[in-house]
């Protein structure tokens, strides 16, 4: 997430029951679902809202992007395997 789409957020954009928070507004025009990690479901919920630094939670994010590709990538190349190709 960019730092202007973070500074856009509201509380309106956030599911805590479905655990994502939506960016309406993205550089390529689509409404993005970002999705929430248990820990910062569970501390916004406490908290009622809560002050995070955006290095912090971009960091997660990109931490989350990379394992999710990764697991994306082993699971395309295991079908491939298993179908042959």
């Amino acid at each position: 997430m960019r730092l202007s789409e973070v500074i856009e957020l509201r509380w309106d954009r956030v599911d805590l029951d479905a655990m994502t928070l939506t960016v309406e507004e993205t550089e390529t025009g689509e409404p993005l679902a970002i999705p929430v990690a248990r820990q910062l479901n569970a501390r916004i919920g406490e908290a009622g809202g809560a002050k995070f630094r955006f290095h912090a939670l971009r960091n997660y994010f990109i931490t989350v992007a990379d394992w999710l590709r990764d697991a994306a990538r082993r699971i395309a190349e295991r079908i491939d395997e298993l179908a042959g190709c």
